[in-house]
């Protein structure tokens, strides 16, 4: 995975009192779209995550953190947990076991958190495949009518987006 550098988001990371307003359903959401988009190259999403981070307080520090290391990013210790069981999860899914959902059961979440963060982390996965079927469509019509580009499919990414995320984002 490569660190995106990126100019701050309108003049860079909110403050240390916007940061408080933060809660953790803003936080991990963007964290767990931030890294499955960076591991699986959506670079829309990675743009659109990497300033989201900025916007609630996070630094370009932090970021790096976040992508080497959740357990160093400005999480709780349970937060990151749940950051690396998705992330995780999604990479290896035979790797999971009873014992680590019980890691995150002694850590105060619940089937419900668990599952809906492990959702939203498959939704950005589920994005990249239809993204890259529309793509190999695309450019294999456009070899068959002589073309020397691909075709691209318009998708509305915010229809898009409602469909393959059902929860809040």
């Amino acid at each position: 995975m490569t660190h995106v550098r990126m100019a701050p988001a309108s003049g860079g990371g909110a403050n240390d009192a916007d940061r408080a307003c933060v809660t953790r359903e803003d936080r991990l959401p963007v964290c767990i779209r931030y890294l499955v988009s960076c591991r699986h190259e959506l670079p829309e999403q990675i743009v659109v995550s990497y300033h989201r981070l900025q916007e609630i307080g996070f630094t370009e520090e932090e970021i790096l953190h976040l992508e080497q290391d959740p357990g160093l990013a400005p999480l709780e210790p349970r937060e990151a947990a749940l950051v690396e069981f998705v992330i995780r999860a999604l990479e290896s899914p035979r790797s999971i076991a009873q014992g680590d959902i019980d890691a995150l059961y002694r850590q105060g979440w619940t089937d419900a958190a668990i599952a809906r963060a492990t959702r939203q982390g498959a939704g950005i996965m589920t994005e990249k495949l239809v993204q890259d079927v529309f793509e190999r469509t695309t450019m294999d019509a456009g070899r068959h009518r002589g073309e020397h580009r691909p075709a691209r499919v318009d998708l509305d990414t915010c229809a898009f987006l409602r469909i393959i995320h059902p929860l809040p984002l």
